[in-house]
């Protein structure tokens, strides 16, 4: 047992899915990164990893110097400036031998660009004011992630992500 972790990263995804299937735009530029986790909560509860997510985003988006006045958070899982979607978050678990449960938090950051053709507005760290780079973006969003991760507590401390995430 014990909640493992891995990051995959990549430059860009030919690939990319968004929820309910629709497809995710991912050129170069943009952060895309995938956390895979092993028994990161009891299975009933990895749900909450979404929470979990969208205040790693949050945090790492407030550290690289984006203006928390206009940073927020929507349910699901998205995370909004100016009302306009910045991220994307997409969590997919599947049973791992011996009863252990993976997950995998997929997640892109825009950085440089953004799609053009979406359902909701759309924006990115460039067009904000903020001037950075996808390994810049990922080791703040690494150190968030550890943060968020041992206040989770593998779901023991959900209370408190739970009211964060409301404060936001």
């Amino acid at each position: 047992g014990g909640a493992s972790h891995h990051f995959v990263i990549a430059d860009e995804q030919t690939g990319g899915r968004g929820r309910l299937g629709r497809v995710w735009v991912s050129k170069p530029g943009n952060l895309y990164a995938s956390l895979a986790l092993i028994d990161p909560a009891p299975q009933a509860q990895a749900f909450q990893l979404g929470f979990v997510a969208a205040l790693v985003v949050y945090d790492a988006l407030r550290t690289v110097g984006l203006d928390t006045a206009h940073l927020s958070l929507k349910w699901p899982n998205d995370v909004l400036f100016e009302g306009k979607k910045i991220s994307g978050i997409l969590i997919e678990g599947l049973s791992l031998p011996e009863q252990h449960q993976g997950v995998v938090i997929g997640c892109g950051i825009n950085i440089a660009h953004h799609p053009s053709d979406t359902l909701y507005p759309v924006t990115d760290l460039k067009t904000a004011g903020v001037v950075t780079s996808p390994i810049e973006v990922f080791s703040q969003f690494s150190a968030c992630y550890r943060k968020f991760l041992a206040l989770y507590r593998r779901g023991e401390g959900f209370g408190d992500i739970r009211e964060h995430w409301l404060s936001l």
